[in-house]
């Protein structure tokens, strides 16, 4: 029963930055996003350092291109190195989740808005060839 509520919960944390998350869901998300982050804490040290920098830029890559090629462990390493210059605010070059929370309301602010864009531009196509086929 554990390893299954553990897969759910899994499961919702890597859902979040796909879904379009409205400002009344940013506290649902934040909770899933220290899952997340407790997660990839796997020395349970709460930061996130080595290997589980890499985990995060990888989870982070196939969250935002689901279905895209695997990231090459040098562009695993690349994405490391751009999450720490952005957000490493202290410079230690660890990411703690105080350094990783704003960032994330923002980006999943970000997702929305883009998201709504680009069913609102797909609604007229939509349109255009549903009339084409009843035709």
């Amino acid at each position: 029963m554990e390893g299954e509520e553990e897969g759910q919960e899994e499961d919702e944390a890597d859902q979040v930055a796909g879904d379009v998350i409205e400002p009344a869901e940013m506290d649902k998300a934040m909770v899933r996003a220290w899952k997340k982050f407790d997660r990839l804490d796997v020395n349970g040290n709460g930061v996130l350092d080595g290997d589980e920098l890499v985990e995060l830029s990888d989870w982070l890559w196939s969250s935002f291109h689901p279905g895209g090629r695997a990231l090459t462990e040098e562009e695993k390493q690349a994405g490391v190195d751009k999450l720490l210059h952005r957000l490493d605010e202290n410079g230690d070059g660890v990411m703690e989740f105080e350094e990783f929370r704003e960032w994330f309301h923002t980006t999943c602010e970000s997702i929305g808005r883009y998201r709504r864009s680009q069913a609102a531009k797909r609604k007229p196509e939509d349109r255009k060839s549903t009339r084409l086929n009843s035709s």
